[in-house]
């Protein structure tokens, strides 16, 4: 398949789903089928253990305090109320999500009593594997959860120093073996120096097979676009002289990986913000994922971790006003 990042011209369509009040309908891009509509966005906080060097949430995390749990659980009840009766899914992130156990079960509780699991596709978390083992999803049994366990080695000495603060993550298995609805896909930057190669890229997806995962996302670096001023202004030299020196452009995998055999392609998706390939490789789906531009102004409803609900990842613009919601 021949990587075409650059072609972002396909035409937009967009989808009613979200009505506020009385004849105001908020708008949705909806670019894959229509079993991939709407989702929500639940930033529960921004605060992480880790502080790793190619995180942008770090950027922000010193410039917001964290709403009262149940603040944040009935903000998200009262935007689960103004989707329709259909089936979306629900995105939970950070910093670290899981870090904050309480504020996780309140989120959970306002999910399950404000939808039901025919609406929900599935719950995600986006984690670093590092906080304590989210047993209580077990009291969710309905609903279907995905962990986005941030794994950027396969060697754990060589992960646990990709945290900046060298916290330690639990063992892929131990996720593996939660729940029967918990499924664990795992997310690695590609890094110079670390995962930087096909051969590495082969070594790593072995490792997922022996830790029975099979869902497993590439990525290249984010990179700093759009508006900078919404950045903690003392973080961005660093974050850019980490991204000059560490940037394994994805292009350069998946010219090597288009002309191995064991790689067989299955679908190319190309949004206005995202470009990503799907390839199966024996049991496992991988996915080679890039950022094009900055996703600040895509249309997504996102919960940022002080209540603010917004109709972008831009928390300055497009704000949502809930109070016709009851």
């Amino acid at each position: 398949m021949i990587y075409k990042g650059q072609s972002l011209n396909r035409e937009l369509r967009t989808i009613p789903f979200l009505k506020l009040q009385e004849g105001e309908l908020y708008q949705s891009y909806n670019l894959v089928s229509e079993e991939e509509r709407e989702r929500f966005y639940i930033i529960t906080t921004l605060k992480c253990p880790c502080k790793c060097k190619f995180c942008l949430f770090i950027l922000t995390a010193d410039e917001m305090q964290d709403c009262p749990d149940s603040v944040l659980a009935e903000t998200a009840g009262r935007v689960l109320r103004a989707f329709p009766d259909t089936n979306f899914s629900i995105s939970i992130t950070g910093g670290e999500p899981l870090m904050f156990e309480k504020r996780i079960i309140a989120l959970l509780n306002a999910i399950r009593d404000n939808t039901s699991p025919q609406m929900v596709r599935w719950i995600g978390f986006g984690t670093s594997g590092t906080t304590k083992l989210p047993l209580y999803l077990n009291s969710y049994p309905d609903f279907h959860f995905d962990l986005y366990l941030s794994r950027h080695h396969y060697d754990l000495e060589k992960q646990t120093k990709a945290f900046v603060n060298n916290v330690r993550p639990h063992d892929v298995s131990e996720y593996s073996n939660l729940h029967d609805h918990v499924s664990v896909r795992l997310t690695c930057n590609l890094i110079g120096g670390g995962i930087d190669s096909l051969k590495q890229i082969k070594r790593y997806l072995g490792f997922a097979k022996s830790r029975g995962v099979k869902y497993v996302t590439f990525r290249e670096l984010n990179k700093i676009s759009g508006d900078a001023s919404m950045y903690a202004q003392k973080y961005i030299l660093d974050y850019i002289d980490y991204y000059g020196e560490s940037l394994v452009p994805l292009q350069d995998i998946l010219a090597t990986v288009e002309v191995d055999s064991e790689f067989k392609f299955i679908s190319q998706d190309i949004r206005p913000f995202i470009y990503h390939e799907r390839w199966g490789y024996g049991d496992i789906e991988v996915t080679f994922l890039q950022y094009n531009d900055s996703f600040d102004d895509i249309d997504e409803v996102v919960l940022h971790p002080d209540g603010l609900v917004t109709g972008c990842w831009d928390r300055n613009q497009k704000i949502l006003d809930l109070s016709a919601v009851k």
